[in-house]
Parts: C-alpha cells; sequence; structure tokens
C-alpha cells in the first residue's frame, strides 16, 4: 500500500489542487473571484512589463556596442506599455475587464481551433461549451455568473470525487499501478486504435 502511494503522489497531488479549485469557485461570490483574479492578472501583467521594459534597456546598450537596429528594442518597450497600461486597467474595472478577457480568451481559441485544423463538427461538438460562456462571461449579469463559476466547482468537485474512486478501485491491483502512466496509456491505445479503425 505505501508503495502505491508513493507511485501515486502526483496524483494524490492534483486531487487536492482540483479540490482546491473547487471550493474558491464555490465559496466565494462570483464578483469576489473575479477580484482575486483580476489582482493577481494584474501583478503578473505588472511584472512581466517591467521585465520587458528591462529587457529593453539592456538590449539598448547591446545596440550602442553593436550599431544594431532598434525594430526589436521597440517592440519590446511597445509590449511592455500594453502589458503595464492593461495591468493598470485591470486594477481600475477589475470586474469587467476581467470578464471580457476570459470570454474572449474563451471564444478566441476554439474559433482558431477551428479554422486551422480539421474535424471542425467533431470538435464544436465537443468545445461549444466554450463559446456559451464566454457569451455568458461578456453580455451576463453578475448573478449568472455567480451560478457560473458555482457550476464549474460543482464540476471539479465530482471529477475530484471520480479520481478518488479510481484511487480506492485501483488500490486493490497487485501491482500497485502509477494511475497518471496507467489511464495516459490507456488513453493513448484507445486514440491509436480509434485512428487506425478510421484508417
Amino acid at each position: 500500500m505505501l508503495e502505491y502511494f508513493k507511485k501515486n503522489l502526483p496524483f494524490l497531488a492534483g486531487m487536492i489542487i482540483i479540490a482546491g479549485l473547487a471550493l474558491l469557485f464555490i465559496l466565494p461570490s462570483g464578483a469576489q473571484l473575479i477580484a482575486i483574479f483580476s489582482y493577481v492578472a494584474a501583478v503578473y501583467l505588472f511584472l512581466v512589463g517591467i521585465s520587458f521594459l528591462v529587457a529593453a534597456i539592456r538590449f539598448d546598450q547591446y545596440l550602442e556596442a553593436k550599431n544594431k537596429p532598434r525594430r526589436q528594442q521597440t517592440l519590446l518597450i511597445l509590449e511592455a506599455l500594453f502589458l503595464l497600461a492593461l495591468g493598470a486597467l485591470i486594477i481600475i474595472f477589475p470586474t469587467y475587464t476581467v470578464r471580457i478577457i476570459i470570454g474572449v480568451t474563451l471564444l478566441v481559441i476554439p474559433t482558431l481551433h477551428l479554422i486551422f485544423n480539421g474535424g471542425r463538427r467533431e470538435y464544436f461538438l465537443k468545445n461549444g461549451w466554450k463559446y456559451l460562456i464566454g457569451i455568458i462571461f461578456i453580455l451576463a449579469a453578475e448573478a449568472i455568473i455567480d451560478y457560473v463559476f458555482f457550476g464549474l466547482g460543482i464540476l471539479l468537485a465530482l471529477f475530484d470525487v471520480y479520481l478518488l474512486v479510481l484511487f480506492i478501485l485501483n488500490c486493490q491491483d497487485p501491482s500497485h499501478p502509477s494511475l497518471i502512466a496507467k489511464y495516459f496509456l490507456e488513453y493513448l491505445n484507445k486514440r491509436s486504435r480509434k485512428k487506425y479503425g478510421k484508417n
């Protein structure tokens, strides 16, 4: 049993992280949760923007020494200013700015996949929920956002329960498998069989 626990420490850590995320979605209100994400995102954007400015200054010293073109330095400065402005915007208008960013991201990423990859109908059926949630984040009232976060928290909690069931069921296996390796290999085998069947 101890060997089984040792092999599955990353799996257990993942379960704990998912449980924490579920509680994070369920316990605070939608506005509070968005505010938390807002300040975390703003700090991250400020740090990245400052690092870009520092890189641009160092790049300037390199340019003076090597007489190189300044296009890359200008791009670095523009990126830094954009990130700093976005961070400031998130702090000034935390709730709606983050809602727009999340909503647009959920709309753009699957759309790009649909444009550049095959299997559009199958992909859309699997990922249509992203469009729905993206539209809700952009257009819906805050009360609906609360229900969206609560629903996501419940889904994460149910997924965590499912992982716990898998962990308990597999502890009876005398081979004491690593669950991440076991189910990842099963997933790869399933995909290869499906692909082979299509061909």
